[in-house]
């Protein structure tokens, strides 16, 4: 104890080197790569600051991108950061006035805008009572307007040729018949006369189609939306009508290009495009391509924009990249025609002409055109294939927006700053 005493202050000193030494050795490891990530850091910047000052400069352009670069021989002053200030509010006049042109057209250069007219004027974002009247309005337009401004003839069936024959001996040989003491006399011959005629009829309807009409229709070619059927009490929503009516607004623009495309021709043997055989489209919220489900938006929470939404990417979920985001609504439809294998072309680019559709695919058979007059087409002497197209049609929402529904807007995931930004734009001065 007294060797303690006597070397205390040795004893002491040999504590703290040895603590000493264990805490250099403990922590080191945890201090150099600390250090080393700092050091890393400072490298990174050194180098991006070396290259920002060594990088060449060039004058700010507003032309295509294969205009040859003007190199900048100065750090930049107050004249030449105006004039990029300048040149970015330019772009900017410039993207306005290309949205402006897209939604409202632009009579100086034969552009159609995007806006489309309801079938009821004001009829949204709220039908209310009208619902009813459009349904009745929906359904005249597909069924019997559209084909009329085709000049369109369903296809030759028996029970077409049956009601035809029936006609025939009900307006000119069942007035024929003379009867004496209720007994006819002449019914026997005007049977057979009748029979006689009728044989020649589906040759005689056949040819009549092809000559005084200019395409063939399917009878279901035009979907009709499953909530416009006209049922007793049927319960309509709004939401029902927007979609519906999203339908109708592609229909129609299909049917302006087949029209446009079929200007010149006298008849359906003439026509570019021969047969429409079915133009299909969902008729609820799955008509809209969303980069994914809108379960958060279904549930009454906004969706966030995603950045393959925004710059047109989503190549997941859709060929052409696009999806529905806060500028536009995609929707997709699929269109069968019958069509001159010569024109496939001129169609397709009648179809994308002057509005927002692109035809990202198309597909074709070869039409045996006997076995097509076998069954009542005549097509006329030019190879015909039928011809399957997939495409989409986009819908600006600077219109769109001020007439959805809520339900609509919700299951979009589209908020109301969304809907105040709208509202804030140019209102639409083209409809059509």
């Amino acid at each position: 104890m007294e060797m303690v005493k006597k070397n205390i202050l040795s004893i002491i000193c040999g504590v703290v080197a040895l603590l000493a030494l264990v805490a250099w050795f403990w922590p080191i490891g945890g201090m150099f790569a600390t250090a080393q990530t700092a050091l890393d850091q400072k490298t990174d910047d050194f180098k991006k600051l070396s290259g920002l000052r060594s990088a060449s400069r060039r004058w700010p352009v507003n032309g295509y991108e294969n205009d040859p670069p003007v190199p900048l021989k100065r750090f930049p002053n107050p004249q030449i950061i105006n004039e990029g200030k300048n040149l970015k509010e330019a772009i900017h006049i410039q993207a306005d006035r290309m949205l402006k042109a897209t939604v409202e057209g632009d009579p100086t250069q034969n552009l159609e805008g995007n806006v489309h007219t309801p079938l009821l004027p004001g009829i949204f974002p709220e039908p209310r009572e009208r619902r009813f009247k459009f349904q009745e309005e929906y359904n005249l337009m597909v069924k019997e307007t559209i084909p009329k401004k085709l000049q369109a003839v369903v296809p030759l069936t028996d029970e077409v040729i049956r009601t035809a024959a029936d006609k025939l001996w009900k307006d000119e040989y069942e007035p024929k018949i003379i009867t004496v003491s209720g007994v006819p006399k002449n019914y026997d011959q005007l049977a057979q006369d009748w029979r006689k005629a009728a044989e020649k009829m589906p040759e005689q309807m056949r040819t009549e189609r092809a000559t005084k009409y200019k395409l063939y229709v399917d009878a279901n070619a035009l979907p009709i939306s499953r909530t416009m059927v006209q049922t007793p009490n049927q319960p309509l929503k709004d939401e029902d009508l927007w979609y519906a009516q999203n339908m109708l607004w592609v229909q129609n623009d299909v049917a302006d290009a087949i029209v446009r495309v079929n200007a010149k021709a006298a008849n359906v043997m003439e026509s570019p495009v021969k047969q429409l055989m079915k133009l299909e489209l969902p008729d609820d919220v799955s008509q809209y391509i969303q980069v994914a489900p809108a379960t958060a938006a279904a549930a009454g929470v906004p969706a966030v924009p995603a950045p393959e939404a925004l710059s047109g990417k989503a190549y997941n979920r859709t060929p052409t990249g696009r999806v529905c985001n806060p500028l536009y609504d995609v929707i997709q439809f699929t269109l069968q025609i019958n069509v001159d294998a010569r024109q496939v072309p001129i169609i397709v680019s009648e179809l994308e002409r002057g509005r927002l559709i692109t035809i990202y695919q198309a597909d074709a058979v070869t039409v045996d055109a006997q076995a097509a007059v076998d069954d009542g087409y005549i097509y006329g002497t030019a190879p015909v294939i039928t011809l399957t197209l997939k495409g989409e049609e986009l819908f600006m929402r600077q219109w769109t927006v001020k007439l959805m529904p809520e339900a609509v807007r919700t299951a979009l995931g589209i908020t109301a700053a969304d809907v105040a930004a709208a509202t804030a734009a140019p209102a639409p001065t083209a409809p059509r």
